[in-house]
């Protein structure tokens, strides 16, 4: 049995802006999906190519956040 995952829109108008906490990350979350989105996965590529999980549950009502350690 082969079990196919639906591929969901990324959410859009994705900015990232330096501040004194960090990178504040802002977007807007794609239209209503189906299935529905439950949360989103935050990652970044470091310098080598690998990428790295930063947070691996946000809610779907969140549209901002700031994380530290990034470089713009």
């Amino acid at each position: 049995m082969v079990t196919t995952i639906a591929v969901l829109s990324p959410p859009t108008l994705l900015s990232a802006n330096r501040t004194s906490l960090g990178v504040l990350l802002q977007w807007v979350p794609p239209l209503e999906e189906s299935p529905p989105i439950t949360s989103f996965v935050l990652q970044a590529k470091r310098g080598n190519g690998e990428w790295l999980t930063i947070d691996r549950e946000i809610a779907v009502n969140v549209t901002e956040l700031i994380v530290q350690g990034l470089v713009k």
